[in-house]
């Protein structure tokens, strides 16, 4: 089973770097210059895509190592923070420094999804758009130090 998730997580990964990698020049354009209305819509879909992707990853391993997927109106909560802790039969996912991290993607991704794209504020995201590489380097390398615990 781990062999399968850790496939899984990989796919995941490399799905986040062509995110990344894909709208580039966009996520370049802001280092210098604050984006436009229809920009700064595109970019929130570009850091909900991120999130999700790594949620994916969260929840293969609360399905398929944990047997305990959390559900209900918490669940996205309880499953960020389920990853930073050990279980008696895994160790933790992620460290509470990138736990910190991901918990503002997840708190953004909330916004997005249930709020209007006009209500966006530039000064909300920046920060997490400047973050983003640094971010998916930190989950991959926690990730696989995650597998190979289990090698």
């Amino acid at each position: 089973m781990w062999d399968e998730v850790r496939e899984q997580a990989e796919v995941e990964l490399g799905q986040l770097r062509t995110l990344l990698s894909y709208h580039a020049s966009l996520l370049r354009a802001t280092e210098t210059r604050e984006p436009d209305s229809t920009e700064l819509a595109a970019i929130a879909g570009i850091l909900h895509s991120f999130y999700n992707g790594i949620e994916k990853i969260f929840e293969r391993i609360a399905k398929d190592i944990d047997h305990s997927p959390p559900s209900g109106s918490s669940s996205h909560s309880e499953l960020l923070s389920a990853m930073a802790e050990d279980t008696g039969d895994r160790p933790p996912v992620i460290s509470e420094a990138l736990l910190r991290t991901l918990w503002r993607y997840k708190d953004f991704r909330h916004f997005y999804r249930h709020g209007y794209t006009f209500l966006l504020r530039w000064s909300k995201m920046a920060d997490l758009v400047a973050a983003c590489q640094a971010t998916l380097d930190r989950v991959e390398t926690e990730v696989q130090s995650f597998f190979s615990t289990h090698e």
